[in-house]
């Protein structure tokens, strides 16, 4: 059976990329989904439809082309279906992988050439010959589709649970908040433009050289729960690292998150101990869950999608918004001690409008993405006074500990790009308490510091594995293990 008509090798370049998209799509799902036990199967749906389409599109240009090709007629269809399959599929899996040459190359020959060996051998010799054919290739397709629509149907499981300990209400021990608004940068707080940055920052206790350990949001949040050294690994949370939310929620603080990236949604494992961990996703225009989100090829979608609209609501949730649900924990957790992080996404998002592309290096675009920059710091402040305004006439503010800190700051127009750039790494940091009087801490200070800190002054001893130290009482109890040297 050779495919010599110009439809019968079209027909091969359509059906193997749209079945090659299929695979894949269910594969990295798959590999997403494992080892979590969220439910949220319908990321195998729409892995498997998004890369079906995207694989019929990647398909015409393939199927006109072998089709205008006399020559290649000359092979067999089973061969030429499952070495294009397979091309295909390689193409998908190095896109979502974003392999290294050298790693590429040394995956990619022996799976080819086994890949394509053993399809042909199933297409020549078992039923599945049917889907060289347009009926069998649909009725694989659709049974396929139906599969993985049913795993769509299984709900989700959010983290969300009763503790079975029994509240804490003691009146000798502190609330803990903690604030995480991403991309603020401590020099862009000195310009006149944030009222309620700047009163929270007078009344707090100030570290003048305080300094992330990744500019990567789930690196550095590991820092900021665990209180150990993470340096480089976005992995996910080791089950074994004792939290702030399972040191406060074993003595009977009410725990609880709001955070705004999907590198801190429940797949990272930094829900652990948390009895309330809620991620809010931008809007969207079908309804994916988290899981889904998580599909590189949705992860560009979606980006693209936001930037197209240029509608800020599509690349991330409001501080407004954030912090109304923090509101909400904070009072459901009535007269019980509660420990709660709300996590700010403004100051990271695009800043520019789609026909605002920067050019390197172009000083009038730079001017643009600045003052862009402010716009949202405007806002940022301004979501701040009406939430720190509540906690104060709620009385919270007697019994609570505020931190106020960036994970990183932002990377703007002027600034270098290198991992090492200092500016990156140094960050504000705030920690407001009714027990100590607002100042100023030159001492460099890191974000492994912040557990121990915050347990000590709510009232407890922190657990000897941390690494960090109580930096308002002992600050050279440890010593300080910095990206910098002493003379930055």
């Amino acid at each position: 059976m050779l495919a010599k008509s110009f439809k019968s090798r079209f027909w091969i370049g359509i059906s193997s990329a749209v079945l090659a998209g299929a695979f894949n799509g269910a594969l990295e799902a798959i590999l997403t989904l494992a080892g979590s036990d969220f439910g949220e199967y319908d990321a195998i749906f729409w892995g498997v439809s998004l890369y079906s389409v995207c694989g019929a599109i990647l398909g015409v240009p393939i199927g006109v082309f072998i089709g205008l090709n006399v020559w290649l007629g000359r092979f067999s269809k089973p061969f030429l279906w499952s070495l294009l399959f397979w091309v295909e599929t390689l193409l998908f899996i190095g896109w979502v992988l974003e392999a290294t040459t050298l790693g590429w190359v040394c995956f990619a020959l022996p799976s080819f050439f086994l890949g394509v060996w053993l399809t042909t051998i199933f297409l020549i010799r078992t039923p599945l010959k049917v889907i060289l054919f347009p009926k069998g290739f649909f009725a694989i397709l659709g049974l396929v589709l139906l599969v993985s629509g049913v795993f769509s149907l299984t709900p989700g499981r959010p983290v969300f649970h009763e503790d079975a300990i029994t509240p804490s209400n003691d009146p000798e021990k502190l609330n803990v908040l903690i604030l995480i608004a991403d991309g603020l940068r401590p020099d862009r707080l000195e310009q006149g433009v944030t009222p309620t940055l700047d009163r929270f920052f007078s009344q707090s206790i100030y570290f003048d050289r305080a300094f992330s350990n990744s500019t990567q949001i789930e690196i550095a949040m590991k820092a900021i729960l665990g209180g150990e050294h993470t340096y480089l690994s976005p992995d996910k949370t080791p089950a074994s690292m004792m939290s702030m939310a399972e040191f406060f929620g074993e003595r009977g603080y009410r725990t609880g998150a709001i955070v705004n990236d999907l590198a801190l949604g429940r797949f990272s494992n930094l829900h652990q101990g948390f009895e309330h961990y809620q991620y809010l996703p931008p809007y969207s225009p079908l309804p994916f869950t988290e899981g889904a989100r998580r599909l590189k090829l949705i992860r560009h979608a979606l980006s693209w999608w936001g930037n197209f609209r240029n509608d800020n609501s599509l690349r991330y949730r409001s501080a407004g918004e954030i912090l109304v649900h923090t509101r909400r924990f904070i009072e459901n957790a009535g007269s019980n001690r509660w420990f709660a992080i709300a996590h700010l996404k403004e100051l990271t998002s695009p800043y520019l409008s789609k026909d605002q592309k920067i050019v390197w290096p172009n000083k009038e675009k730079a001017s643009l993405v600045n003052s862009a920059y402010i716009d949202e710091l405007k806002r940022l402040d301004q979501s701040l006074l009406t939430f720190l305004d509540w906690l104060e006439r709620g009385g919270y503010t007697k019994n609570t500990i505020i931190v106020l800190l960036s994970s990183h700051s932002s990377r703007l127009a002027h600034h270098p790009s290198s991992s090492t750039d200092r500016s990156k790494f140094h960050v504000p940091l705030a920690l407001q308490t009714p027990k100590l009087p607002p100042k100023h801490i030159g001492d460099k200070v890191q974000f492994i510091d912040l557990p121990s800190t915050l347990v000590v002054h709510a009232g407890f001893e922190p657990p000897s594995t941390w690494d960090g130290r109580d930096v308002l009482e002992s600050r050279h109890a440890k010593p300080f293990y910095g990206r910098f040297n002493d003379n930055q």
